[in-house]
């Protein structure tokens, strides 16, 4: 019984047929103490000998018809073949057992109701198999059918995996040069339209400064129209290209103290803050691996939002970070105006605006650009807001460096 045990541990671990073919090989004969042991498949109408472990050569590789062999009989009867003299038994070929050493079979099928094979146990004397020999045969064969059923299953669904796999690979592919082509699009577009505005842009100045007094005041709201619109044009372009960049350039990931990264944006906003008298605070914070001109831009970004996005009150924004199982989540609050929940996803979108222009200058871009820059870095990034109850901006990253999950992206141009 200890055999039979170990063999169906074993069987049920099996992931490929040869597996299951050195189990079974050896547990048959262990099972019964017999002189050898086969392991048959049927193939539609023929019995192949897959596998043997035997005293000496039987028929391992040859394939007979199902009608003509004691295998076959098995599997067509769906029960045991126990034969104690093979002379003495008509379903017997004695052609091809005359050059054996057999002289006693059991012959049981792998599994009773459509069977896909069997297993034998042979003798070089004369033998009685015990009804208890046969039951464990049986229940070895039981268990192969099934461990055989597993391997089927397992093979579709490793070939499904792999099918689904090459898909993704070949939808990523198309997906990536999908993306580069916009991107390079959006650099092209945004680079030579910059030429042409700026003539737009300066000509109707010096048309403005030229005739200033001259002109009625209707033509002079025109004027000013043209040259807010010129203005207006040549932000969004900048804020374009600063998208399009973030995606070409190559990451340079360093180790960078995201406490010198707010100092260095409290710098760069210092009139912002000044004229806002806006406080920001911030507890200690951890180095990161990163691309310091990204993440620079990033907390720019969330920072200089939190500065435009402001309620009555003067701005107070306070950034602090938590560790967690594998990565650092910074927060980044504030007192402003806060944001409808249902709208918390779409202001990641490029050019979704949630407030007029007149209201809140921008382009649109800056929340789009923050979510690029995190998810190069393969984090994540959301809010938790309420309208008239502030924001606070929350950005996951990495907190170790794995090299299988460096980001090293090629430029493009």
């Amino acid at each position: 019984m200890e055999q039979l045990v170990n063999a169906v541990q074993k069987l049920s671990m099996a992931r490929d047929l040869d597996t299951i073919l050195t189990v079974v090989k050896q547990a048959a004969r262990e099972l019964t103490g017999a002189d050898g042991a086969t392991l048959v498949l049927r193939e539609q109408d023929q019995c192949y000998y897959i596998e043997e472990n035997a005293i000496a050569p039987l028929w391992k590789g040859e394939r007979f018809p199902i009608d003509q062999c004691i295998s076959g009989w098995a599997m067509q009867n769906r029960q045991a073949a126990v034969i104690e003299d093979i002379l003495q038994d008509a379903r017997i070929p004695q052609e091809v057992y005359q050059q054996t050493f057999v002289k006693s079979m059991v012959m049981v099928p792998i599994r009773t109701m459509q069977p896909i094979g069997a297993i034998g146990n042979y003798w070089v004397e004369p033998h009685q198999p015990q009804v208890d020999q046969v039951k464990l045969l049986q229940a070895l064969a039981d268990t192969t059918a099934v461990a055989i059923e597993n391997v089927q299953v397992y093979a579709e669904l490793e070939e499904r995996i792999q099918q689904r796999t090459a898909e993704l690979h070949q939808l990523n592919g198309v997906l990536l040069r999908s993306n580069q082509e916009l991107e390079q699009f959006a650099y092209v577009a945004s680079h030579d339209l910059q030429e042409p505005l700026r003539t737009v842009a300066s000509y109707t100045e010096l048309l403005a400064k030229k005739y200033r007094g001259q002109l009625d005041e209707k033509a002079e709201k025109y004027i000013n129209y043209v040259v807010d619109g010129a203005s207006r044009m040549q932000q969004l372009i900048n804020d374009l290209l600063m998208y399009s960049r973030v995606g070409r350039q190559t990451l340079q990931l360093t180790p960078v103290d995201c406490n010198q990264v707010v100092q260095q944006v409290c710098k760069t906003l210092e009139i912002g803050i000044s004229e806002n008298n806006a406080t920001i605070t911030y507890d200690p914070l951890p180095t990161v691996l990163a691309d310091v001109t990204q993440l620079t831009q990033l907390v720019q970004n969330l920072i200089g939002n939190a500065i435009k996005y402001r309620g009555e009150d003067p701005p107070v924004i306070h950034i602090t970070a938590t560790q967690q199982a594998t990565e650092w989540v910074f927060s980044i609050q504030d007192n402003g105006i806060g944001i409808d929940p249902q709208y918390t996803d779409r202001i990641f979108i490029l050019f979704q605006r949630l407030h007029t222009r007149r209201k809140y200058s921008g382009t649109g871009i800056g929340l789009a650009i923050c979510k690029k820059i995190v998810e190069l870095h393969q984090g994540r990034i959301w809010v938790e807001s309420q309208v008239g109850q502030g924001s606070t901006f929350y950005v996951a990253l990495p907190d170790r460096y794995e090299p299988q999950a460096e980001v090293l992206l090629e430029a493009m141009v």
